[in-house]
C-alpha cells in the first residue's frame, strides 16, 4: 500500500511472519514494527474498546471517552505484540487529543513519544520509564495526506481489477478459492454478500496458501458497506480462532474501494486481513470483537465495541499489487472466473 503501511520499517523490523495471537500471553514484545497499524484520515473517536496495539497516526482529534472502558494504547495485554521501536513517536495526533478515561496506559515497558498538534484535555495517559507526551504546533503531517492521496488511486485501481478468484457462498460459510495459478488473486464481493441474518465463516481455500490475497467489496448505490455476522476465519489448512495462521493475514487486504460508509461488527471472532477504506471524508464504525491488519480510513475512525480491539498485523503479502501505471484490464492477465450460482 505503500511506505510505512505495508510491511514492518525500522531497526529491527521484523520481516518474518508474524506470532499467532495465541502465543502472547506473556506480554512480552516479539518485534519491532514502525510503520502505522492504524492510519486515520479525519478523526478517530473511541466511543467503546480496550486495546489499540502498534504505531497509531490520526491527521484529525484522537479522542477516547469517558465510559469506553478503554485501556491500553500502542502496546496491549494481548495481540501480536509486535510494536515500535522504543524511543520512537508512536503516536502522532494533527488535531486535539481527548483522554476521557482515567488509567489508559502506554507501552507499557517500552517507551515513546505522542505527538499531537493541537490541545490535550482531559486525563493524561500513564507513562513509563522514558515517555512523553508532547505538543508540537509545527507537526507536519504532510507524509500522511500525501499518502492517502496515493491511496486514493490505488483503492479505485484495485477495485477495477478484473476477478480471477472464485467465490462460492453456502449456508453458514462462504468460501474463497484460487482461480488459476496467477499468484495475486482478485475477488470482487458485493457488500450485500457479507450481510447474513446468522452466524457465519469466511473459509480460504488451500488453493490460496502463498498468494496474495485481494478482496474488494462494492458499495451499495447510497455508498454504504456493512460486513456483520462472521463468526470466524479459517485458514488455508483448516485452522480457525486463536491457530489462525499469522503469514495468511499478512496477504490479505479487504478493499472498500468506493464506499463512503463502513461498518464491521457482529459476531464473535477475529476479523482477519489489513482494511483500506481510500475515499475522502469515509468514515468507518468499527464494532468487532478483534481485527488483526492495517486500519487505513481515509476519514473518521469510530471504535465502538465493549473489550472491542485492533491488533498489529502487517500486509507484506508474498506478491506485489499491480500498480495504478497499468490499466486495470492489462493489470493481470487472466481469464475472469465466474461465481457458482
Amino acid at each position: 500500500m505503500g511506505a510505512k503501511l505495508s510491511a514492518a520499517t525500522g531497526p529491527g523490523a521484523l520481516n518474518g511472519p508474524y506470532p499467532k495471537m495465541d502465543s502472547n500471553y506473556s506480554g512480552l514484545t516479539k518485534g519491532r514494527d514502525d510503520s502505522a497499524a492504524v492510519l486515520v484520515g479525519g478523526n478517530f473517536i473511541v466511543e467503546k474498546g480496550a486495546e489499540v496495539e502498534g504505531k497509531i497516526v490520526v491527521l484529525g482529534d484522537f479522542a477516547i471517552k469517558s465510559g469506553s472502558g478503554f485501556r491500553s494504547l500502542v502496546k496491549v495485554g494481548f495481540g501480536s505484540q509486535v510494536i515500535p521501536n522504543s524511543g520512537e513517536d508512536t503516536i502522532l495526533i494533527g488535531g486535539d487529543f481527548v483522554v476521557g478515561e482515567t488509567f489508559v496506559f502506554f507501552m507499557n515497558d517500552d517507551y515513546g513519544n505522542i505527538v499531537y498538534r493541537g490541545i490535550h484535555s482531559g486525563n493524561s495517559p500513564v507513562l513509563g520509564l522514558g515517555s512523553n507526551m508532547l505538543q508540537n504546533t509545527a507537526l507536519d503531517m504532510t507524509e500522511w495526506s500525501n499518502a492517502f492521496s496515493k491511496l486514493q488511486e490505488k483503492g479505485s485501481f484495485w477495485g477495477g481489477l478484473t476477478a480471477n478468484g472464485v467465490i462460492s457462498i453456502g449456508s453458514w460459510k462462504i468460501t474463497l478459492t484460487a482461480g488459476d495459478d496467477n499468484p495475486v488473486q482478485v475477488f470482487h464481493m458485493d457488500q450485500s454478500d457479507l450481510q447474513m441474518n446468522y452466524l457465519f465463516e469466511l473459509h480460504f481455500h488451500s488453493s490460496l496458501a502463498g498468494k496474495t490475497i485481494l478482496i474488494n467489496v462494492k458499495a451499495d448505490s447510497e455508498g454504504k458497506a456493512e460486513v456483520f455476522n462472521v463468526a470466524d476465519f479459517v485458514d488455508t489448512s483448516g485452522s480457525s480462532g486463536s491457530k489462525f495462521s499469522s503469514d495468511l493475514v499478512s496477504n490479505i487486504l479487504w478493499n472498500f474501494y468506493d464506499a463512503k460508509s463502513v461498518k464491521l461488527g457482529g459476531g464473535n471472532g477475529e476479523f482477519r486481513g489489513s482494511v483500506l477504506v481510500p475515499q475522502p471524508d469515509s468514515e468507518v464504525e468499527c464494532s468487532l470483537q478483534g481485527h488483526s491488519g492495517r486500519m487505513i480510513v481515509n476519514g473518521n475512525l469510530i471504535l465502538n465495541k465493549v473489550a472491542g480491539e485492533l491488533h498489529n498485523y502487517n500486509f507484506d503479502p508474498p506478491t506485489k499489487l499491480p500498480c495504478p501505471s497499468l490499466s486495470p484490464t492489462s493489470a493481470l492477465t487472466f481469464e475472469p472466473t465466474k461465481r457458482p450460482t
